[in-house]
């Protein structure tokens, strides 16, 4: 009998892995993945819960991007791990065209709200 193992070099780390090896996954699996972390360490909403952001790490929950080639960018979504430096929180936000982040739902503190991101 001969019996085959199936590895995936770049499946998720799986969301008890640290913050920061989750977050190096993401830059690897998702292209654009900077614009989606830089457009949430701008978002005064997470900042003003979760302080300056140190990490943002996919974590239970959705996470894919749809790239349609000959489209004008592409879409998805992601469940993501905020940390920052007084708290941590989960967003999720659906995403598009070049991958910032816009509107979505931060949970904080057990309280889950829809938030709007300005760039």
């Amino acid at each position: 009998m001969i019996a085959f193992t199936w590895i995936m070099v770049n499946s998720f780390p799986g969301i008890t892995a640290p913050a920061k090896i989750r977050q190096e996954w993401a830059y690897k699996e998702f292209s654009n993945y900077d614009q989606v972390v830089n457009s949430i360490k701008r978002c005064q909403p997470i900042i003003k819960r979760v302080g300056y952001v140190i990490f943002v790490a996919p974590t239970k929950g959705l996470k894919y991007v749809v790239y349609k080639p000959g489209s004008s960018g592409h879409h998805g979504e992601l469940t993501l791990e905020v940390v920052g430096g007084r708290g941590t929180g989960v967003a999720n936000f659906g995403l598009h065209i070049f991958t910032a982040v816009s509107s979505g739902q931060f949970t904080y503190q057990n309280k889950t709200k829809e938030l709007v991101c300005k760039s």
